[in-house]
């Protein structure tokens, strides 16, 4: 799927299974992303819920409106394969969930201001993988939490969270909650964009 340069008001879903094939590729403008803007109003930007799909994302700017995630896999799996700027979300800007995995296979950068419940949110048999990447944060960003899992899986080793823009990210740095796990490889508590502490509860760990 190639999109021109413009603001998309629809968003992507992947719900059906595919034949001939489970990857699709949704490519932008991958030297100026901020230049194709999917923007929906109370709903998700670009969901994979179908299992054995893979969704190859580059080139694009996403954020929503009222209500919604940016980028969801509810079974299915997506991949950030090219740069995107995450211009914020009123719900999450990344969510995996009921098996679903989301794969960081490039760097980004989050706009100035930009915001959301939770920048990563993975919960109920969801997966995240972000090893050695650099995500860009433009500054004066607020999420109640960077990083929340509960009943799932993140893996983000060797990463590095740069803030280049004036003010500071706010928010509670994680939580890791409900037999839940982040492995980050060095347990640092200040490891992870954010205002305030984070914390384990109900069983969760932290490494």
């Amino acid at each position: 799927i190639k999109l021109a340069d413009g603001t998309y008001t629809a968003g992507l879903t992947i719900a059906n299974p595919m034949t001939g094939g489970k990857e699709v590729r949704l490519v932008g403008n991958v030297t100026t992303p901020v230049n194709c803007f999917i923007n929906v109003t109370n709903d998700n930007n670009v969901v994979v819920s179908a299992r054995d799909v893979r969704l190859r994302v580059r080139g694009i700017r996403v954020g929503t409106t009222t209500s919604g995630s940016n980028f969801v896999a509810a079974g299915g799996e997506l991949d950030i394969a090219g740069p995107v700027v995450i211009h914020g979300a009123v719900g999450d800007n990344f969510a995996a969930t009921y098996g679903g995995l989301i794969t960081i296979s490039a760097n980004y950068n989050v706009a100035e201001w930009a915001g959301g419940q939770n920048h990563w949110h993975v919960h109920t048999g969801g997966m995240m993988v972000c090893a050695n990447r650099t995500i860009t944060l433009g500054g004066r960003n607020t999420f109640t939490r960077f990083a929340g899992v509960a009943a799932a899986c993140l893996t983000a080793p060797n990463c590095t969270f740069p803030v280049t823009g004036p003010g500071v990210v706010t928010g509670s740095r994680y939580l890791v909650h409900r037999n839940g796990t982040i492995a980050t490889e060095t347990a640092n508590a200040n490891y992870f964009p954010g205002s305030t502490a984070g914390a384990v509860a109900t069983n969760g760990v932290y490494s």
